[in-house]
């Protein structure tokens, strides 16, 4: 991970971290820079403007902890427009963190119980109604209906099924028509 900083009209990059397996990246509603990794995910912080970020946490899967990251390999962050991140693991479908706990909460991977989810996930977006889609690899497309003033969610619905590979999702509104 690195860092770039300015001083002046000097423009310099710097290495903030010396993990090199990073695979999501998102900066959540306080400035703090979280980073998905195979060994778990990663919270910097950078104490003041143009200093060099410093690691803050890191959580990891804890087996004998019920609200630890159910999976450490992350393939997907994404935060929603609450603030809350939502991390997409390869095996344990998706965790939903809650930063004042500091706990996860999961949403299985055993698609035979209602409002489950794949549990190989890529790709994790709110769409402009608030709704949470979430593509994973081989299980298809899921979506996440938002409910009441503030877009909590409750089950997911497997959307499109087929063994479906999404590894990307992005919405585009064009003549008021909605595409993902």
């Amino acid at each position: 991970l690195y860092q770039q900083t300015k001083h002046g009209t000097d423009i310099s990059f710097q290495k903030v971290s010396e993990v090199s397996n990073q695979q999501a990246m998102v900066v959540d509603n306080l400035g703090k820079v979280w980073t998905g990794t195979y060994n778990g995910l990663l919270c910097f912080q950078s104490p003041e403007r143009n200093t060099p970020l410093k690691l803050e946490a890191s959580f990891v899967s804890e087996a004998d902890k019920v609200f630890s990251l159910n999976k450490n390999v992350i393939k997907s962050l994404y935060k929603d427009k609450p603030g809350v991140i939502w991390v997409g693991t390869n095996g344990g479908g998706v965790n939903k963190f809650d930063p004042e706990r500091k706990n996860f909460y999961h949403y299985g991977n055993n698609l035979s119980v209602n409002g489950s989810i794949y549990k190989e996930v890529r790709s994790i977006f709110e769409d402009s109604k608030g709704d949470l889609w979430v593509g994973t690899e081989g299980g298809g497309l899921f979506l996440q209906k938002a409910e009441g003033d503030n877009n909590s969610y409750n089950n997911f619905e497997r959307f499109a099924t087929g063994g479906g590979r999404v590894f990307a999702l992005e919405e585009i509104i064009k003549n008021d028509n909605r595409y993902l």
